[in-house]
């Protein structure tokens, strides 16, 4: 799990996340090509509140995110496919004006009531890639 926008805020927090989001699916694909594997994983991207920090016992912290918004993205990790970067409507709406996305459709998830409406991210357009 990446964390973006903690412990600081940071202004483009949901493009950030898209582009290292993409960025780790082109590297496995390189990797694949030099060694001949078909190493495949998906991604999901989700934006939201949560509750970040050092979360445990005294003998065992660690630093992580919990909330809907976490497990949301943990979910639309579930649904994506290898090399896919699937991103929900907060984050597509944050994002779309600088990337190439899919609508995927509105998907039921675990433990959430209503349905989630899904976006495939493609690519960064080039103004994307200058943030």
């Amino acid at each position: 799990m990446a964390v973006f926008n903690a412990p600081l805020e940071q202004e483009n927090h949901q493009l950030l996340a898209v582009k290292a989001a993409l960025e780790m699916q082109k590297a496995v694909a390189e990797l694949n090509a030099k060694l001949g594997k078909s190493l495949q994983y998906g991604i999901g991207v989700n934006s939201g509140f949560a509750v970040v920090g050092n979360i445990g016992s005294e003998k065992r912290l660690e630093y992580t995110a919990i909330g809907d918004s976490v497990n949301t993205a943990s979910r639309l990790c579930g649904i994506a496919e290898g090399g896919q970067v699937l991103a929900s409507l907060e984050t597509f709406n944050a994002v779309k004006d600088k990337a190439l996305a899919k609508k995927i459709g509105s998907l039921k998830v675990k433990n959430r009531k209503k349905p989630v409406m899904v976006f495939q991210i493609l690519e960064l357009k080039p103004e994307g890639l200058k943030d």
